[in-house]
C-alpha cells in the first residue's frame, strides 16, 4: 500500500473518534433539552451537599476558548449560558462568584480551600482536594476581579461564558469557615447545538469512511 493510502487510513480512523463523540454528544443534548429542561430552559444538576471545614469551595481550570478546552464557537455561536444556584446549609450569608483562574489562584494562594476534583456517579458525588493555607481571606464580596458574583442565603449567578480560564468560588459571606451549601449547577443552549453537533459529527464520519475506502481501493 502507497503511502499516502496509509496515512489516509490513519487520519480516517483518527477522524471516528471526534465524529463518534459529536453524534453522541449532540444526540444527548438534543434528548436533553427536548425532554430535561427547566421553564427558563436550563438542564440542572444537583450534585452532593458541599461541604468543606476550609474556607472556599472551588471548581478550578475552567478552560472555554483556550486549546485545550471547548472552541469558542460553541460558546458564541450557540448562547451558551450558565446558572449556578447555592443555598446556605447553616442559614448563614453564603457567597457565589465566577473570576479569572489567575485573579482566585493569587485571592486563595494561602488560604486553605478544598477543589472539587471529581462529580461521579448517578447521584453527582463530589471528591475534592484540599488546598492547604494558613491565611484567613479577605471579604470575598469586597473583591473587584470577579466577572459576576451574589451574596445571601439562597443566591444565584447567571454567566454567558467568555473565552478564557475561570474558576469559581463558594464561601461564606464574612470569608469564614466551614462552608456548607445545597447546590445547583446548570446549563442552557438552544437545540441548534445538539443539531450543529450531530451533523458535525456526520461529516465527520462521512470523511473518514472515504478515506478509508479510498484507501483500501489501492
Amino acid at each position: 500500500m502507497k503511502p499516502s493510502r496509509i496515512i489516509a487510513v490513519v487520519v480516517g480512523t483518527l477522524l471516528t473518534f471526534p465524529a463518534i463523540a459529536f453524534l453522541f454528544g449532540g444526540g444527548a443534548l438534543s434528548i436533553i433539552y427536548g425532554t430535561q429542561r427547566d421553564d427558563d430552559g436550563f438542564f440542572e444538576v444537583t450534585p452532593d451537599q458541599l461541604v468543606s471545614a476550609t474556607a472556599a469551595i472551588t471548581a478550578e481550570d475552567l478552560d472555554l476558548g483556550a486549546d485545550p478546552g471547548p472552541p469558542r464557537w460553541l460558546t458564541d455561536a450557540f448562547d451558551v449560558t450558565f446558572r449556578l444556584r447555592a443555598e446556605s446549609v447553616e442559614d448563614t450569608d453564603l457567597f457565589i462568584g465566577i473570576a479569572p483562574q489567575a485573579d482566585l489562584d493569587a485571592y486563595l494562594a494561602d488560604v486553605a480551600h478544598d477543589q472539587i476534583d471529581e462529580i461521579t456517579g448517578i447521584d453527582f458525588d463530589v471528591s475534592y482536594v484540599r488546598r492547604e493555607g494558613t491565611a484567613a481571606p479577605e471579604i470575598p464580596g469586597q473583591q473587584d476581579f470577579w466577572a459576576v458574583q451574589a451574596s445571601g442565603t439562597d443566591v444565584e449567578i447567571v454567566w454567558e461564558p467568555e473565552a478564557g480560564e475561570w474558576g469559581v468560588a463558594i464561601m461564606n459571606a464574612d470569608g469564614s469557615a466551614p462552608v456548607a451549601a445545597d447546590a445547583k449547577a446548570a446549563i442552557k443552549a438552544p437545540i441548534l447545538l445538539g443539531v450543529g453537533l450531530v451533523v458535525a459529527g456526520a461529516l465527520l464520519m462521512a470523511l473518514a469512511v472515504v478515506l478509508i475506502v479510498w484507501a483500501g481501493r489501492g
